[in-house]
């Protein structure tokens, strides 16, 4: 078991690398998990990192609202795999 509860066996997209300050960090999701969940993983290993940051892939395609799931994250022609932390000015 993982510590989220779910079973090993459980298929999990990755996104990754998801650079937090000037370490890269690779975090496993699944396909309905959101944005929200994302954040709150950066939080796991970065807590006292601010939280005027948002999600931006390497296809250029902002992630600010928190309801957005992984899996719309991943897929169609702006899909990605990767995410930056990039804070607001």
């Amino acid at each position: 078991m993982y510590e989220n509860g779910k079973d090993k066996d459980v298929v999990e997209e990755e996104l990754s690398p998801v650079p937090i300050t000037t370490s890269t960090v690779w975090i496993l999701f699944r396909s309905d998990q959101t944005v929200r969940d994302i954040r709150d993983r950066i939080a796991w290993f970065r807590p006292e990192d601010k939280k005027d940051y948002y999600l931006k892939s390497d296809t250029g395609v902002e992630y600010r609202d928190l309801d957005t799931t992984v899996h719309r994250i991943t897929s169609g022609s702006f899909g990605s795999k990767i995410l930056h932390q990039l804070y607001s000015t």
